[in-house]
C-alpha cells in the first residue's frame, strides 16, 4: 500500500498507539493544601477544637466548582442559587476541615476539604447521624490520581439524608456533599462524573484560598 492511503493508514496507526500509550495523570499533591488549612485553623481557632464561621470561602473558585459538580441535577433537589452561602473552618476529633456551600432551610450542598488520615470506611461512618448507623450505602470506586474514591449515601431520619462523593489520599480528604430532605434522590453517579475531574482544581483552590484568607 503506497501513496495517500498508506500515509492515512500510518497516521491512524500512530494515533491509536498514542491514545493507547498515554500516561496516566500524576498523583495529586496535597501538601500545600493541608498546610493552608492548618494555617487557617490556627488563625481562627488557635489550638482549640471547635468551629468558626468565615466571611468568605477559603476555597478559591468554590461557587463555580460546586455549580459544576451539581450541574444537570434537577433544581427541585438543590437549594436555589440565591440561597445563603456558608463558609467555616473547624477542628473535630482528629480532622481539620474547611467547608463552603449554599443552604436553604431544608437542603445544603457544598465542598469540604479535611486534613485527616481517616480511610474511606472511617470517613463514611463520620457522615452518619447517630440515629442511622446502619442506614448507609458505600460504593467504592476506582482509585484516581493517587487517592481512593467512593460514593456514599445515608438514608437518615427525617430530613437528615447525606450523599457525598469522596476522594482521599490518606492525608487530605475532599468531599462534594448534599444534605437534607432531597439528598438521597440526587443521582450521585452524575455528581461523581462531574466532580472527579475537579478534584485537582479543588485541592489547588484550597491551597490558594485558605493561605490568603
Amino acid at each position: 500500500m503506497t501513496g495517500p492511503v498508506a500515509r492515512l493508514a500510518a497516521l491512524a496507526s500512530t494515533a491509536l498507539l498514542t491514545v493507547g500509550c498515554v500516561d496516566t495523570l500524576p498523583d495529586i499533591e496535597t501538601d500545600a493544601a493541608r498546610a493552608a488549612i492548618e494555617q487557617l485553623a490556627d488563625a481562627n481557632l488557635g489550638n482549640e477544637p471547635g468551629s468558626a464561621d468565615l466571611d468568605e470561602c477559603p476555597i478559591a473558585g468554590a461557587a463555580r466548582l460546586i455549580d459544576q459538580s451539581f450541574d444537570l441535577i434537577g433544581d427541585d433537589l438543590l437549594p436555589p442559587p440565591t440561597a445563603d452561602r456558608f463558609a467555616m473552618v473547624s477542628r473535630v476529633d482528629d480532622a481539620t476541615v474547611v467547608s463552603c456551600g449554599r443552604a436553604s432551610d431544608t437542603r445544603r450542598i457544598g465542598i469540604r476539604a479535611s486534613v485527616t488520615d481517616a480511610s474511606i470506611d472511617e470517613l463514611s461512618v463520620q457522615l452518619l447521624p447517630n440515629e442511622s448507623k446502619d442506614a448507609i450505602e458505600v460504593r467504592e470506586r476506582p482509585g484516581d490520581r493517587g487517592g481512593d474514591t467512593a460514593r456514599i449515601c445515608v438514608d437518615g431520619p427525617e430530613a437528615a439524608d447525606v450523599c457525598s462523593y469522596l476522594w482521599t489520599d490518606g492525608a487530605l480528604a475532599i468531599s462534594v456533599d448534599a444534605f437534607g430532605e432531597t439528598a438521597i434522590r440526587i443521582q450521585m453517579n452524575r455528581v461523581e462524573d462531574q466532580a472527579r475531574p475537579l478534584i485537582q482544581l479543588i485541592v489547588d483552590g484550597v491551597a490558594e484560598g485558605a493561605a490568603t484568607s
